[in-house]
């Protein structure tokens, strides 16, 4: 669920006496509406306001708990120090919104599905995640039960993959059964469903399952939209991997050319490959000891097939060059739209090899 914006009432804004401190606030809250309007430097600005606003309302109030959220909601994530901060954000939120409206409002379903999404820790995550889903039962509403099932499962998926396959199982399982009997085939959640099923079974090894879920997905989306969606391209996506793997590659090639068709090319865009096969390191060339590089220049037909290959540079060990050019040879892509036709186009891949 996470929403985007928790927003403030207009009252807050200006109610109180007029101070240095209050039209400081209200032009970093302005500052912070614009920013999520145009989608330019939204952590900033969303930064400051909580900051301004934690001094204004108070660190224990309701405001400065849906500040804390807006900041939590936009604050990137590349190390543990980030992650611990932005877990903070929602736990902050959590005891001030418990605070005013007790402990199993409504209001504190999103910052614990927050919590969940900033920890490395999975007992911590399913906590939280049961206790949103708890709170979520108590409201009466089986629909928005479901939702959090299913937003909980999205975040263990992606946080924990392979670990604790129970959990996720049963979260998605009790959407699946809300969402199957009460909503339309082709609705979002019996949509992102089957997704994350399918990417669940993916994993664990149900390749034919999955490949039947995400193939309703892509045609759900072939049926009824006129307009593409990240959840099909990643349907798409993962579709080239299972088939790939089944040594499908006709298969492949449809969702290949899928996804080449939903993405904008540009003349400075580099192809990205949609399945890989890593170089096959054999005992003699880790015996070797020297670390390694290569670099090869890939031709990739109209299909998405690597044709041809060519070393550029290599320093190291000629084997590990060799067993390079094997791998990418596998590689399948998207391949590229010009005019709305697809072309032969080249990108270069580097590989390399350390020796420890």
């Amino acid at each position: 669920m996470l929403t985007k914006i928790v927003p403030l009432a207009a009252a807050i804004l200006i109610s109180g006496a007029v101070n240095a401190t209050s039209d400081d606030f209200n032009s970093a809250y302005q500052q912070y509406l614009d920013a999520v309007e145009s989608g330019s430097n939204v952590e900033e600005f969303a930064k400051q306001a909580y900051q301004l606003g934690s001094k204004k309302f108070g660190a224990s109030s309701e405001s400065t708990a849906n500040l804390a959220i807006n900041y939590a909601n936009v604050l990137k994530v590349s190390s543990e120090e980030e992650m611990i901060a932005k877990k903070s954000l929602y736990k902050l939120a959590i005891a001030n919104l418990q605070q005013v409206y007790g402990e199993d409002d409504i209001s504190i379903i999103d910052p614990l599905l927050g919590v969940a999404d900033s920890t490395n820790n999975f007992s911590e995550a399913k906590d939280a995640t049961e206790r949103a889903i708890q709170i979520a039962k108590k409201q009466g509403e089986q629909q928005l039960a479901a939702e959090v099932y299913l937003s909980s499962a999205e975040i263990l998926l992606k946080q924990f993959n392979n670990k604790k396959r129970n959990t996720i199982e049963e979260y998605l399982l009790a959407a699946e059964d809300y969402f199957g009997q009460n909503q339309v085939e082709n609705s979002i959640n019996n949509v992102k469903v089957n997704m994350y099923l399918g990417v669940y079974e993916s994993r664990f090894g149900d390749t034919s399952n999955a490949i039947s879920r995400l193939n309703q997905v892509v045609k759900v989306f072939d049926d009824n939209l006129e307009f593409d969606h990240p959840i099909e391209l990643k349907a798409h996506s993962l579709l080239v991997n299972l088939y790939e793997g089944q040594g499908l590659s006709d298969e492949a090639t449809k969702h290949c050319v899928a996804i080449a068709k939903m993405r904008p090319w540009t003349q400075d865009i580099e192809q990205q490959p949609l399945y890989q096969v890593h170089p096959k390191v054999s005992i003699d060339i880790a015996k070797n000891g020297r670390d390694s590089a290569v670099t090869v220049e890939l031709t990739i037909d109209k299909s998405g097939f690597v044709s041809d290959t060519e070393v550029i540079a290599a320093k190291g060990d000629r084997g590990f060059e060799r067993a390079t050019v094997e791998a990418v040879k596998k590689w399948r892509y998207a391949p590229k739209f010009e005019n709305g036709e697809a072309v032969v186009a080249k990108t270069q891949v580097q590989m390399e090899l350390n020796i420890k």
